[in-house]
């Protein structure tokens, strides 16, 4: 908001007809007397006249007013000047602001575009290429030989893999579409529902699950289940030697935040990784299962923790079978309170700024 004052700067003219009608009260106010004792009204002249000490403290205290007044005025012009100028800055900074808002509107829609073109437009000639390979393999395995039909081979793989990574990377760009709002989520029956689901895929002994009692807390269903999936396939993908084993709790950290651990007991990873691990399609050159993998499913995770107004990290030490724990935070963003039936771990993690 910008500040206005009055001027209460007075000109030279303005003090000069003030200081002279004080002068001009103070001759009206005196008398003189003829010889016969008459109260004459006649001002006694200013020259004639005598100074009056209280009339030089009224001048010198009028002086002394008036620069002050005009001290104050021009604090005030200067405080003006530079109130303006902030004002202007503020000005430039909100217009910048807005700009980079629709460049961003701008290029989100590119994105968009391009998941829209990534689905039809660039997967239509891969499933040709794909066709035609397999009708060479099938129909001209005499005239192509051996060696062209390895040839093919390798060409269907690298279309495969390449409809995979448009696949993963369409889905990628579409998740903040998906965000259609919260609603409260009983988080032991959604693990519940997750750890059923994987074990009629994978099996029953495919993996243990040890869950400690989950809040009730509002998030997206979908996404947070997808989360929270991601997260257990990553560990039963990524184990060692042993039956993968995950650990899943929860703890409130204060009126904001929900703090959520999934601990595995798979290969480790190196803490230094943390910067690249969560990135789309980062090889990270450590680990040569993750690099094989080159897991999608962590961008997605930090994705949908981001849209849910927290962070992700993890802890590992890179040893074999002591495995890794994922962190991330929800945002209680219902206000909701959460009473842990089981004793508090002496567990403490350090958040990442």
């Amino acid at each position: 908001m910008k500040m206005r004052y009055e001027n209460l700067l007075l000109g030279d003219k303005k003090r000069k007809e003030a200081i002279e009608a004080i002068l001009k009260d103070q001759n009206l106010s005196k008398t003189s007397f003829d010889n016969t004792g008459v109260k004459l009204q006649k001002p006694i002249a200013k020259n004639d006249e005598v100074p009056n000490s209280e009339m030089e403290v009224l001048l010198s205290f009028t002086e002394d007013a008036f620069e002050e007044l005009e001290e104050a005025n021009f604090t005030v012009q200067q405080a003006n000047k530079k109130l303006d100028a902030q004002n202007k800055i503020i000005e430039a900074y909100s217009k910048q602001q807005e700009v980079k808002i629709e460049e961003l509107k701008f290029a989100y829609s590119q994105l968009e575009h391009f998941a829209q073109v990534g689905s039809h437009d660039l997967k239509e000639p891969l499933r040709n290429i794909a066709n035609f390979s397999q009708l060479l393999i099938k129909h001209c395995a005499k005239n192509i030989g051996a060696e062209g039909q390895n040839f093919l081979e390798v060409i269907l793989q690298g279309v495969n893999q390449l409809d995979t990574t448009l696949n993963h990377f369409i889905d990628y760009l579409q998740i903040e579409n998906q965000f259609k709002g919260a609603e409260i989520v009983d988080l032991n029956k959604l693990v519940e529902d997750i750890d059923s689901d994987l074990k009629s895929q994978l099996g029953q002994n495919s993996f243990q699950l040890k869950v400690e009692q989950l809040p009730e807390i509002a998030v997206n269903q979908p996404l947070f289940k997808r989360l929270m999936k991601e997260l257990m396939v990553n560990a039963i993908k990524f184990k060692h030697t042993e039956l993968p084993k995950i650990e899943i709790s929860c703890d409130k950290l204060d009126e904001e935040f929900w703090l959520f651990k999934v601990k595995d007991n798979g290969v480790g990873l190196d803490e230094q990784l943390i910067d690249k691990l969560f990135l789309p399609f980062q090889r990270t050159g450590k680990n040569s299962l993750y690099e094989e993998n080159r897991p999608m499913g962590l961008a997605v995770c930090q994705k949908i923790v981001k849209l849910h107004r927290g962070d992700i990290w993890y802890n590992s030490t890179a040893v074999p079978n002591e495995g890794t724990t994922f962190l991330f935070t929800i945002r209680n963003i219902a206000g909701l309170s959460f009473e842990k039936d089981n004793p508090e771990t002496d567990d403490h993690y350090m958040i990442p700024n």
